[in-house]
């Protein structure tokens, strides 16, 4: 899941922070941390898997990568 995440973010040239805020509600950094050191799914808690149960639900959505690039349009418009 997380190559996957970090191969269409790059190939859309979409950032972590943009991800990060828009489908897990997360920091940049905690994205980064996710996306490069992914453990294993026994070993999370439940807590622990929303982020992936989420990037897997954003991979899924045909329209998830418009809707993050829109996402990004409107957060830049209004300023942040």
């Amino acid at each position: 899941i997380t190559s996957r995440v970090r191969d269409l973010l790059q190939a859309n040239n979409l950032g972590q922070k943009l991800f990060g805020e828009a489908v897990l509600e997360l920091s940049q950094g905690s994205v980064s941390e996710l996306l490069s050191k992914p453990k294993p799914w026994l070993l999370l808690s439940l807590k622990g898997r929303e982020p992936f149960i989420k990037m897997n639900a954003w991979l899924n959505d045909p329209h998830g990568v418009e809707k993050l690039k829109n996402f990004q349009t409107v957060n830049n418009a209004a300023g942040g």
